[in-house]
């Protein structure tokens, strides 16, 4: 029942927009809708997979898994200007995968503890957004199995060991 009304809501939408289109034009729908609409969501996207993707976040499969191994399966950094704009939830996401009631705004003195209560089970990168992001999409390819604990590894790698 549930995906039916996720079905209709999408085709609503999609009927909202093409009658907007109409009274508005197309200019203005993709304008005020659906750049801002692509924008967002790349940026959600790049967030997430820049979080959790990463040469040193291990992946577990059931029987390695805990809550508290998947909470630090993730990884802060720095987004400059774009910490502030997204409250800074990719320079404070291990605080809040292990306290996702704190609210942002003490998100960073909540950092500085965890941080120094974990020490290295803290993942951070210090290099900026972009480096990573380029680093990611190199060497994060994929996991060889669904067994045991896995780390990322690059189609580079395969090719060498050819």
């Amino acid at each position: 029942m549930k995906a039916a009304l996720g079905t209709a809501g999408i085709f609503v939408v999609l009927a909202v927009l093409g009658w907007a289109s109409t009274v508005y034009g197309v200019w203005a729908v993709a304008n005020f809708y659906i750049f801002p609409y692509l924008w967002v969501n790349a940026w959600l996207v790049l967030y997430t997979w820049l979080q959790h993707t990463h040469l040193d976040v291990p992946h577990y499969d059931d029987a390695e898994w805990s809550w508290i191994r998947g909470a630090l399966g993730t990884v802060d950094r720095p987004y400059g200007i774009f910490d502030w704009f997204h409250h800074k939830i990719g320079s404070t996401h291990v605080v809040h995968h292990l306290f996702s009631e704190i609210p942002w705004y003490h998100a960073d003195e909540a950092t500085i503890h965890v941080r120094n209560r974990l020490g290295p089970l803290h993942n951070y990168d210090a290099r900026p957004w972009y480096q990573a992001m380029w680093q990611t999409a190199r060497d994060c390819h994929f996991v060889e199995s669904l067994e045991g604990v896995q780390y990322f590894k690059s189609l580079a790698d395969v090719k060498k060991a050819k």
